[in-house]
């Protein structure tokens, strides 16, 4: 379900722990991962050579979930924040 967002690469470091950002969970085993943000961000997934898989928007109180597609090393980038996501 791709949603417009801004899919070019920024500058934006891998965030271990960003406060308002939580991907769940991680790694995972079958794939599924949802997007818990504290406010409204541009989701965009990449796999690990920057080709863009999915975009979205992610929305406060409700819970956004991103399926993977096979097992690998995977970025979500939500608003400004990078955080790594293993799918194994």
């Amino acid at each position: 379900m791709p949603v417009g967002g801004d899919c070019h690469r920024s500058n934006s470091t891998i965030a271990d722990n960003a406060e308002d950002v939580l991907l769940y969970p991680n790694p995972t085993a079958d794939g599924t991962v949802y997007v818990a943000v504290a406010e409204r961000s541009n989701v965009v997934v990449t796999d690990i050579a920057g080709r863009v898989l999915k975009q979205m928007v992610a929305i406060p109180e409700m819970e956004s979930r991103i399926q993977l597609p096979t097992q690998g090393i995977y970025l979500v980038k939500v608003g400004n924040t990078v955080k790594k996501v293993v799918v194994k």
